[in-house]
């Protein structure tokens, strides 16, 4: 089953936020436009993040992507102004082919 499109695009409030296991993808926009979210713990198991998931998150710090990330969609952290650091849990390999994807020349690894 698909995670919802737009789920809490827009959520003003929203801090933290702490996906449970089980899992499998967060679809495109279900997180943008939330302003306030800082954390975000993406359990292991995920495989696919949407398009745009994080777009506009301007007080997001840092994200950590779970090895079993497959495949990013197109830009989901554009926008995240305040990004300092992303961390990927696989190899550098594993990373190096994740990148590749489409528009993800922004994005560097830090392992």
């Amino acid at each position: 089953m698909r995670a919802l499109t737009g789920a809490f695009k827009s959520c003003s409030s929203l801090e933290e936020v702490v996906l449970p296991a089980g899992v499998k993808s967060i679809g495109s926009n279900a997180f943008s436009d939330c302003v306030l979210l800082k954390t975000i713990a993406l359990p292991e198991g995920i495989e696919l993040i949407g398009s745009n998931v994080f777009d506009g998150c301007s007080s997001l710090e840092e994200i950590i992507l779970p090895a079993s990330v497959k495949t990013l969609e197109r830009q989901p952290l554009s926008n995240c102004d305040n990004l300092k650091r992303i961390f990927y849990e696989g190899t550098e390999a594993e990373w190096s082919a994740l990148k590749a994807q489409e528009n993800y020349a922004y994005v560097d690894y830090d392992g």
